[in-house]
């Protein structure tokens, strides 16, 4: 009784990372619904000005929602999804109604076969040589917000990375980071003189070390529980990027590092013990990795290649739906058996927890890309602007925020520690008010957003002379 307790007083947290999550996608669902009435279709690129409109729409569609999330709404999630689902319903009819007026509507099942070249693909979402461009952004946008707002009164406790046991907003950060490595890993290596120092097994931990010395030298405050003394994240990110490590090679020994670690038994008296969390949870992470590039192989039927039909991307679409509320069913499973989920030793339930939480995100930005795909199929009107136009890249469909912060993701990562430190030894955090801080927030992710697109603006501004 007391287990079954648990998992019902654990829903509504759960419920609130799905929501959370379901707003950001209906904001980037309506951003794409209403961008190409404001555009008529017409390519963006036609000028500095469309150019930066399209900029500061990215903004207010991609990180507007999910800082709101996070702060001041976070006590009215489902009063913001019920906002953002009004006015895509809205605009949704308006474009139905556009369509069944048109004149050029082909049958459905031409649209269904409907052939997609390999720059039409959502291959920034599911294939294996083009990773989650809206997923991967929208989560290390998510992060490097959370990192500094969690500081914050603002920013809800419930949500902060948890002791022991439970779920929040924090504890999806490097399940999200290590799911979103699958398709780099799996990447065609172009090997040239002296790759090995530009690879990820020298880079990470490179960055690593230099990142516990400076916090050393500076005596920066460390949440202790979170990875131990000197472990941090891109120690953990290090081993999981070495694809051909094997799950035989260790074992998760659940109840032995729950004892050890959560009781607060470990002195941390030595290296390995000062640093148990981070060490104890890599095979947990490494398990989400196996099992995140599994679920995607199977929903592509194995070959990717082969997804060229916009009925194949549908159904590659509903079976990750599937897979997601599979791992929902074991994650209740193991609740009820193991117990809760606890990011510190990252045990079997906290697994099954981050994979169906990751798995339907990851559907539903497919399903999101896949409306504008159809739309375009179908000749909808603003949606389709001529067979020869490169429809994902020209128009004005596809985010240029999200390409430019997939394309510089680790500088990206790393410009929000350095300003989150830089914030932090600036003013008291802890004691900022809300408006305050909602303001150095809002401007901390515009100067993220704006130094990460501002390389592809000089290159589009090259060439457009």
């Amino acid at each position: 009784l007391a287990t079954t307790s648990h998992i019902f007083n654990s829903c509504p947290f759960v419920f609130q990372l799905f929501l959370g999550m379901f707003i950001a996608i209906l904001a980037l669902m309506l951003r794409n619904v209403s961008l190409p009435w404001v555009f008529l279709g017409r390519k963006f690129s036609t000028g500095v000005l469309k150019y930066w409109f399209k900029f500061v729409m990215d903004f207010v569609f991609l990180v507007v929602p999910v800082l709101l999330v996070m702060t001041i709404f976070s006590q009215s999630l489902l009063l913001l999804a019920c906002v953002l689902t009004t006015c895509l319903v809205t605009l949704l009819l308006f474009i139905v109604c556009e369509y069944l007026i048109s004149p050029d509507r082909p049958a459905m099942r031409v649209v269904m076969n409907k052939l997609i070249d390999e720059s039409q693909q959502p291959t920034t979402f599911v294939t294996y040589f083009r990773w989650v461009e809206e997923f991967n952004s929208t989560m290390l946008l998510t992060v490097a917000a959370a990192i500094l707002a969690v500081d914050f009164p603002v920013f809800p406790r419930r949500y902060a990375k948890t002791e022991k046991y439970g779920h929040s907003l924090m504890d999806v950060g490097v399940a999200g980071f290590i799911f979103a490595l699958v398709d780099e890993m799996n990447k065609a290596q172009l090997y040239s003189r002296y790759w090995w120092l530009r690879s990820s097994y020298v880079v990470l931990p490179a960055i690593g070390l230099g990142r516990t010395f400076v916090l050393s030298v500076l005596n920066y405050p460390q949440h202790v529980t979170e990875y131990g003394i000197h472990w941090n994240f891109f120690y953990t990110l290090s081993p999981t990027c070495y694809r051909r490590g094997s799950l035989s090679c260790g074992k998760i020994c659940d109840r032995v590092s729950l004892t050890w670690i959560l009781n607060e038994e470990n002195l941390r008296e030595t290296l390995f013990t000062a640093n148990a969390e981070g060490i104890c949870s890599l095979m947990g992470y490494i398990t989400i990795y196996y099992l995140a590039n599994r679920a995607i192989r199977l929903a592509l039927g194995g070959d990717d290649a082969k997804s060229i039909r916009v009925k194949s991307w549908i159904e590659c679409c509903w079976k990750l739906y599937a897979f997601a509320l599979i791992f929902y069913g074991l994650q209740l499973g193991a609740e009820w058996a193991l117990g809760e989920p606890s990011r510190r030793v990252v045990n079997i339930t906290y697994i099954f927890a981050q994979m169906s939480l990751l798995t339907f995100g990851l559907a539903s930005f497919l399903c999101v890309q896949l409306f504008s795909l159809i739309a375009w199929a179908a000749n909808v009107p603003h949606f389709s602007v001529g067979e020869s136009d490169l429809f994902l890249s020209d128009i004005v469909v596809q985010p240029c925020l999200t390409t430019s912060v997939n394309r510089y993701g680790l500088a990206c990562f790393l410009l929000s520690n350095v300003l989150t430190g830089v914030i932090n030894f600036a003013i008291d955090t802890h004691n900022t008010d809300d408006v305050t801080a909602m303001c150095i927030l809002f401007g901390y992710l515009l100067s993220i957003c704006l130094a990460v697109h501002l390389p592809a603006f000089i290159k589009w501004n090259a060439q457009r002379r």
